[in-house]
């Protein structure tokens, strides 16, 4: 039987995970999906403005950003002086916090990210005469030039209010809660989402030092004009590795969601190994504290990411940050661990 610890996914806050950054029109697919090249030099034209979470005070992020930031000049704004209508211009871009939930009959999807975007000046200018009840908002959700992307990972304090919302929403038809801070007309529930991710940590990798590493990625590929999606698929020759590396995973994955009710249920210790038993090689899920030692101690292993929702399969490298085992299996509705999931990572392994 495999050695059973702890991890908690938040403190992989130290590694520059490219998984988690996206460079895409909609990197929610498997392939990003490429814009124009000239983008890439508009963007460098601007001046950045990059509006977060309540969490950390301007100067902090002004501190973080000044460290590395050099691709475009840029301001940090606080939420509650923020107003698009000052920067209504193509020397502006923008940096801000988003989530939505989409629920349909075959499931509930939900994302959050940071997104990088210009505007489209040229629908801005001829649609402004449609613009109603001051929603710059909803007026510029189809006007954006979207750029780049951070993935959030939500903690425990989200998902259940999310699930609790969605077990009793009707899922007959289509049902869309949009949480962003600057949509003018939320309802009770999507303000209550919205407080949290802008002024709570609800997010296993909003830290100082992740949104660094984050942020010096999207800068590193926007410089380089390269192209790459959350969920775009790789396997490297260094998973080899793994025959002779241990590879840790991390305890959630030891918990099944369920959708009637919405909850997340231990499994059973015939069911976790009967998931795990097509790998051969060595797993162990580690304590927070020996995974603590080992980032201090700057040691290079291996560890797996994987989303529930998003149900992304990743094999990084902790001291690179680099994922050498990217697979998106089954879809986005299919939520927990498969036996499949670990007899097609053994293949890859002995290819």
């Amino acid at each position: 039987m495999k050695k059973i610890t702890i991890l908690i996914l938040a403190l992989f806050f130290g590694f520059e995970m490219q998984s988690q950054v996206a460079i895409s029109k909609n990197p929610y697919y498997g392939k990003p999906s490429k814009f124009e090249m000239e983008r890439f030099d508009d963007f460098k034209n601007t001046t950045t403005i990059f509006v977060l979470n309540n969490l950390y005070d301007k100067k902090q992020y002004e501190d973080m950003l000044k460290s590395f930031w050099t691709i475009t000049p840029y301001e940090v704004v606080n939420l509650k002086d923020f107003k698009y209508q000052d920067y209504l211009s193509d020397k502006y871009s923008f940096c801000v916090m988003s989530g939505f939930t989409n629920i349909q009959t075959e499931g509930i999807r939900t994302i959050f990210s940071i997104n990088l975007f210009i505007l489209d000046m040229e629908k801005v200018s001829k649609k402004i005469k449609d613009l109603k009840d001051n929603d710059y908002f909803t007026f510029l959700d189809d006007k954006k030039k979207n750029l780049a992307y951070i993935e959030l990972i939500p903690n425990d304090k989200i998902w259940d209010l999310i699930d609790r919302n969605s077990s009793t929403a009707n899922t007959t038809g289509r049902d869309f809660h949009s949480y962003s801070y600057f949509k003018s007309k939320k309802s009770e529930y999507e303000q209550i989402v919205s407080d949290k991710i802008h002024n709570e940590n609800v997010f296993h990798n909003y830290n100082l030092l992740m949104l660094s590493n984050n942020f010096q990625n999207i800068q590193k590929l926007l410089l380089n004009k390269t192209f790459c999606g959350f969920y775009e698929e790789s396997i490297s020759s260094e998973v080899k590795q793994l025959k002779k590396q241990t590879l840790y995973l991390p305890d959630y994955l030891k918990k099944e969601y369920h959708t009637k009710p919405i909850e997340y249920k231990e499994y059973s210790k015939e069911k976790l190994d009967k998931i795990l038993s097509p790998y051969p090689y060595k797993i162990e899920f580690i304590s927070v504290k020996e995974l603590e030692t080992k980032i201090l101690n700057n040691e290079e292993f291996y560890y797996l990411n994987f989303g529930y929702h998003l149900r992304y399969f990743q094999i990084v490298n902790s001291k690179t940050g680099e994922a050498i085992y990217k697979v998106y299996p089954n879809g986005m509705m299919k939520a927990n661990l498969k036996e499949s999931d670990f007899k097609d990572l053994t293949k890859a392994i002995n290819k």
